[in-house]
């Protein structure tokens, strides 16, 4: 399983922050130029993209799974089997040929752009490269709207709208949607760090309801959208939502939903992360100034993740924790006031309403509980497995904080998932997707939040593969978890 590398200048104040790198840019925006075409060449162009159009009604031609919206070819899955040598160079140039004229041809041609069919398709056409991927196809239906099809697609001030796809199972709800704009769609920055491609893309206080209970769910914003820019007017992507987060009266709804009921999402506005490069980061008097905060206090914070380790923090006393929190936020503050952000974001108002119906997919969902009152602090976990994701819950012993990022609790349990082949899934937080995982059985490890935040290092640490030849990651963690079991499914 390959890790997530940071660079060596990521910076966590601009939370990684890159720019798309510059040669795919002028090689994607190349392919976009209008260009005349002789006579012969442009009957060619028609005829194929007669060909085309023949062949994507019948879903054989665009394989919009393994295709980037950039015109790159997406990684290859890990199940399959890499070209070599020549074979691969042939490979890779053939299709990276292929998609780019795909790319180009329907800059170049909108009306053909218009006509590949993306509604009802946006699950397929993001497909791979999605965190939670899988095969949808045999669990998502087309949204269904009270009225009629206008009911699930809307215009407001230039931004149309349209519901697509859904899939809800036990825990969580899929709603796959296309955005398109008048004008070209606003510039908007990349995660390339930790989820290649996607926009940083969110819905602003918006919220999501049902009619079999009263409370609603705020959607989630950047964290709980994974959308893809198709070309200079659209971008497609999955809303996920956590129906076992409590809403506002304090309820899950996943202890109460039945399996077919209506649901109203009102989304306020849609916002975005300008392409701007990094943040600036923390200057040094700023941070000089905290520190001398600290000593004058007597506090001493270890280098650690962030900047301190949770387990010096802990051991700080409450009247010194307040003091570290008034220095830390006075930094941040004077960091904000030095600093604006307020151009590197866009921004649309709405409003967007829509209402459709929910079946409740149910096929391939398994749970158990495990009592755990006699080994922690609390009395069970609540595994639940479904196509696309295994989550663990449970009762904490008393509520965390946080600060800048970093969990600090004392006491609170971090779960961390490993595959049947030992691979490290992630942290169950609560949930880790399945992928292409191998998981006829899985390992859970409870780990102690604030050692599990040092016992990290040794799986991200840059000699890790080495060390792994002698012990890896699940070897290192079985030998300090509080609590670990297998499951099979």
């Amino acid at each position: 399983m390959s890790r997530v590398k940071f660079p060596a200048n990521h910076d966590r104040f601009g939370c990684g922050m890159s720019a798309y790198d510059t040669f795919d840019r002028q090689l994607f925006f190349s392919f976009q130029e209008k260009e005349e075409l002789p006579p012969c060449v442009e009957e060619a162009k028609k005829a194929a993209f007669e060909k085309v159009l023949s062949l994507a009604a019948q879903k054989e031609v665009i394989d919009m799974k393994n295709l980037k919206t950039t015109g790159h070819l997406e990684k290859a899955s890990k199940k399959e089997r890499k070209p070599t040598g020549l074979g691969k160079w042939r490979t890779a140039l053939s299709a990276a040929a292929a998609a780019a004229l795909f790319l180009g041809v329907c800059a170049a041609n909108p009306a053909f752009a218009s006509k590949i069919p993306l509604i009802g398709r946006v699950f397929e056409a993001i497909g791979n490269s999605y965190t939670y991927s899988g095969n949808f196809d045999d669990y998502i239906t087309p949204i269904a709207g009270e009225t009629d099809e206008d009911a699930l697609s809307q215009t407001v001030n230039g931004m149309t709208v349209s519901l697509s796809e859904t899939y809800v199972n036990n825990g969580y709800l899929y709603v796959s949607f296309v955005l398109e704009t008048e004008e070209a769609f606003p510039e908007t920055r990349a995660d390339e760090n930790t989820r290649p491609g996607v926009l940083c893309l969110g819905f602003r206080q918006s919220v999501l309801s049902a009619d079999f209970c009263s409370g609603t769910i705020m959607l989630p914003g950047m964290s709980g959208i994974e959308a893809r820019l198709m070309d200079d007017h659209t971008a497609a992507g999955i809303l996920r939502v956590n129906l076992s987060q409590k809403d506002r009266n304090g309820e899950a709804w996943s202890d109460s939903m039945p399996d077919d009921f209506s649901v109203q999402m009102h989304i306020s506005s849609i916002f975005g992360e300008r392409d701007a490069g990094s943040q600036p980061r923390l200057p040094e008097d700023l941070y000089a100034a905290y520190q001398d905060g600290l000593t004058e206090a007597g506090i001493s914070l270890e280098a650690g993740f962030g900047g301190k380790s949770a387990s010096a923090y802990e051991s700080l006393t409450e009247e010194q924790k307040e003091i570290e929190n008034q220095l830390f936020s006075r930094m941040m503050a004077d960091y904000y006031e030095r600093y604006s952000f307020q151009d590197e974001y866009w921004s649309i108002e709405g409003p967007w309403d829509f209402t459709f119906d929910i079946h409740k997919n149910s096929e391939g969902v398994w749970s158990t509980v495990i009592d755990t009152r006699d080994i922690l602090e609390v009395e069970e976990l609540r595994v639940t497995k479904t196509p696309f994701e295994i989550s663990v819950t449970f009762d904490r012993p008393y509520e965390p904080f946080r600060k800048n990022g970093i969990h600090f609790t004392g006491g609170d349990y971090v779960v961390v998932v490993f595959d049947e082949a030992g691979e490290y899934m992630g942290v169950a937080m609560p949930d880790v997707p399945i992928q292409d995982h191998p998981i006829s059985t899985v390992t859970l490890y409870v780990c102690d939040w604030s050692e599990y935040m040092e016992l990290k290092g040794y799986y991200w640490s840059p000699d890790y593969e080495e060390k792994a030849k002698e012990k890896t990651f699940q070897e290192y963690l079985a030998e300090h978890a509080l609590y670990s079991t297998e499951l099979a499914f």
